[in-house]
């Protein structure tokens, strides 16, 4: 981005918010959006050690049920709680546009975040016990 090659990213998300004026309208919201994009890390962070892919079980993380099971049961709704404390304001947004980068990344992650079953509604799909409450209906 104007011949600057950036490697992090959170780092891109902060560079394209500032060229695309899209890190808040004001103080509190650019913290908002800071505090997104750290919530979204977290999420991908523990996403990255405690699931597994299609190309590392359980077993090569090293990870046990337990600590998958308390992963998808305390510390994910732990999140969702602490992101449902952020909303209210902006009638369901974060911030009064609801673009911000720490909105859009943190959205981003969350898809990721949502089991396969969910998305689609089969299984029984868990959506309604991970999904934050006041974004029921998004």
């Amino acid at each position: 981005m104007d011949g600057l090659d950036i490697g992090q990213t959170t780092a891109i998300c902060n560079a394209i918010g500032k060229k695309a004026r899209m890190e808040g309208n004001t103080f509190r919201e650019f913290a908002v959006s800071q505090m997104l994009l750290a919530h979204a890390e977290e999420l991908y962070a523990g996403m990255q050690r405690f699931n597994p892919t299609v190309n590392v079980s359980l077993e090569k993380k090293k990870v046990t049920q337990e600590d998958y099971l308390a992963w998808w049961s305390k510390a994910i709704p732990g999140h969702f709680e602490k992101l449902e404390a952020l909303l209210g304001q902006y009638m369901g947004r974060f911030t009064s546009s609801g673009t911000t980068v720490g909105e859009l990344y943190l959205f981003s992650i969350l898809h990721q975040v949502i089991p396969p079953s969910a998305k689609s509604g089969k299984n029984g799909g868990e959506m309604g016990e991970i999904r934050p409450k006041k974004c029921e209906g998004r």
